[in-house]
């Protein structure tokens, strides 16, 4: 499977889902482009120049036209550092809470979730971040 190929006629949350897009983005040709709902790096998230670019396109995939966002993954967008095409480097493993932390003071607004994924032996960071204009319910205890 290759990122041209892989299925974005549904949402993509689950461990198992994130996998697939982690392994359709290394098995892809070192041709293949980013897009306006998926985006790689294999810089260091923990460094200023890797949050700054994180924050950098969390804030372009929640600047999208809501009509363009729908096209792929119900407007769902991922960021993925620690791999792209034909190379997974993997990434230095930090607690989320402080990256979360970290990022927020780069982009509050957008909505987004971290994630690690564990893909051939090292380590890989998705960050989902919600469709633009999708109004995400809450239960208050």
């Amino acid at each position: 499977m290759s990122l041209s190929t892989f299925d974005t006629t549904r949402e993509h949350r689950t461990l198992d889902d994130m996998r697939a897009l982690v392994q359709a983005i290394h098995q892809s040709p070192t041709t293949q482009q980013e897009n306006n709902w998926c985006e790689w790096k294999c810089s260091d998230p923990t460094s200023s120049e890797g949050l700054t670019g994180i924050a950098r396109t969390i804030l372009g995939f929640a600047n999208r036209a809501v009509d363009v966002a729908q096209l792929a993954c119900h407007g769902l967008a991922y960021m993925v550092v620690g791999v792209e095409p034909q190379s997974a480097p993997g990434v230095v493993v930090i607690d989320l809470a402080d990256l979360s932390k970290k990022l927020k003071s780069y982009v509050n607004g957008p909505r987004w979730t971290p994630h690690y994924v564990d893909y051939s032996g090292v380590t890989v960071l998705v960050i989902v971040v919600e469709a633009p204009g999708r109004v995400i319910a809450s239960t208050l205890c």
